[in-house]
């Protein structure tokens, strides 16, 4: 201890990097490398494991409503009510809408967050009164779907609405056209059977944090989200094949992105992280370790 006293401030300096500093860095770096490894696996795992979750409790929600439109589509007694309202006087026509209402009612209570409407022939009073459950099916007229929904022979369609169900709501909707089954060329009505956007945040709001999950559409423009920042891009990069992250470059920042359709909706879940937040973790276990270094080399020069 007294020779190393004995030595100049510089040497000391020499002998620490030498000894000690040079070892203790090459040390750290293939530690630090190994670490990055580890923790960018564990993280992508976590955000897989997240997004794949988010996933099938939508594809879930969303066959849930599909039962329901399916189970409305065939069900006889609604088809003859709906095809006899017709044909009916005010009263009859009331009796048999409320016979609908109480079948549908039974529905919904077994689908939590689900609601079912109609959009019936103008000339129904049921239509006029701005009822919950029944609309004029003129409020479609003017919808860029409509065309196809309408000539569509039954043939289900997602969207996602807004202030069309009810006013200042938007929803997840299967809507369809319900046929009569006594003549597949005429059309009796319009279903729409709507999953509340309670249900879908729930959903997007369990990503991690930063995480951007979202439910957009095919060409990239987002509908809802959980409203975490999103990329500064108008429209997301969604792609069909695009199952798995990938790292991407949006707006001048790298970003893991990946994007699945729902339930062949033609919407797709999409989920996006900054890069960055990948390398957080590392950064602060590698500031620790430099303060480490700095601290010992200050003791050993002092010695």
């Amino acid at each position: 201890m007294k020779k190393l006293g004995g030595l100049s401030f510089s040497a000391k300096i020499v002998l620490i990097v030498f000894l000690a500093v040079l070892p203790m860095v090459a040390i750290t770096l293939v530690s630090m490398y190994e670490l990055k490894l580890s923790t960018d696996g564990r993280q992508m795992a976590l955000i897989e494991n997240n997004f794949d979750q988010a996933y099938r409790t939508l594809e879930e929600k969303m066959e849930g409503v599909h039962a329901i439109s399916t189970l409305m589509t065939v069900n006889e007694p609604v088809n003859t009510a709906l095809r006899s309202a017709s044909k009916e006087d005010m009263r009859q026509q009331l009796s048999s809408f409320e016979a609908i209402t109480s079948y549908v009612r039974n529905i919904e209570m077994s689908h939590e967050g689900t609601r079912v409407y109609l959009f019936v022939d103008d000339e129904y009073m049921i239509a006029q009164d701005r009822s919950t459950r029944y609309r004029a099916i003129s409020a479609l007229q003017g919808m860029p779907w409509s065309p196809s929904l309408l000539h569509g022979m039954g043939h289900p369609q997602w969207i996602y609405t807004e202030s069309l169900l009810e006013k200042g709501q938007i929803s997840l909707t299967q809507m369809r056209a319900l046929m009569d089954h006594n003549d597949y060329t005429q059309t009796l009505g319009v279903l729409a059977v709507s999953l509340e956007e309670a249900q879908v945040q729930g959903v997007l709001g369990n990503a991690i944090a930063e995480q951007f999950m979202a439910i957009c559409t095919e060409d990239g423009q987002v509908l809802t989200s959980n409203g975490a920042d999103k990329p500064p891009m108008d429209t997301l990069p969604v792609r069909s094949n695009q199952d798995a992250f990938s790292l991407l470059s949006m707006g001048g920042a790298e970003y893991y992105l990946a994007a699945r359709e729902l339930s062949d909706s033609g919407l797709y879940l999409v989920s996006v992280l900054p890069r960055s937040l990948m390398n957080q973790e590392v950064s602060m276990v590698r500031n620790r370790v430099l303060l480490s270094y700095l601290a010992i080399f200050l003791l050993m020069a002092l010695i």
